[in-house]
């Protein structure tokens, strides 16, 4: 086998490997046995740029803090959050491995960036 093919091989074996950690689920059937694999803290995207921290190792409190970041997430954009996928990716840095792949949600999440950007760029003009 030539040296290319044998790097495309392991490539496409690595991306395998990897792919097979990473689960979709519908936001509404998330649960903390979900969210295990992401360490003893998970850390869940806001529709800004901070993340709500779930210690796993206090089951009590972070079953109230994830149901409290799920009713949350349906006042700001309404039930249909429920159905978008989550993406847990224990692969991924800490800061990554949990995303909510919703269109409401990430156009938000941009519009709050865009608007700190634009509160710091003014800042920086005077």
């Amino acid at each position: 086998m030539k040296l290319d093919g044998l790097k495309q091989l392991v490539k496409e074996e690595l991306k395998r490997a990897l792919n097979e950690t990473r689960q979709t689920i519908p936001l509404g059937d998330l649960t903390l046995e979900d969210l295990a694999d992401m360490g003893s803290i998970a850390y869940l995207p806001n529709p800004d740029d901070s993340l709500l921290n779930i210690e796993l190792t206090k089951p009590e409190r972070a079953d109230e803090l994830l149901q409290m970041y799920k009713d949350d997430l349906v006042s700001r954009f309404g039930a249909i959050i429920l159905k978008s996928p989550v993406i847990l990716d224990p692969s991924e840095v800490w800061s990554r491995r949990v995303k909510i792949n919703d269109k409401n949600f990430l156009d938000a999440k941009e519009q709050y960036s865009q608007r700190k950007m634009t509160a710091l760029q003014g800042l920086s003009k005077d």
